[in-house]
């Protein structure tokens, strides 16, 4: 059988399956912008809710004010999680 095709070099299998890994990856890149806006609405809602916080309510939880904006960047993805509190609502 000499005119025999294999599947897999079939061009329109070959299309097919291009078009898949291309779907796929668009549909990751969504995924991960979806992921990334909703992590930097959680930080914008952490630090309007903090700034409503008093100094010494703050001081009772183990914060300060100065540490509203670094708490958000942690949330977002935007900087290395360092706090303990924090780390753990990651995993």
């Amino acid at each position: 059988m000499k005119n025999t095709i294999q599947l897999g070099q079939h061009p329109a299998i070959t299309l097919m399956y291009t078009t898949a890994s291309a779907i796929a990856g668009v549909a990751s890149a969504l995924r991960r912008t979806a992921e990334r806006q909703a992590n930097r609405f959680l930080a914008e809602r952490t630090v309007q809710a903090l700034g409503w916080v008093d100094d010494r309510t703050l001081r009772d939880i183990g914060l300060t004010r100065s540490e509203i904006s670094s708490i958000a960047g942690e949330i977002a993805g935007d900087v290395e999680v360092s706090r303990e509190r924090v780390a753990r609502m990651h995993r």
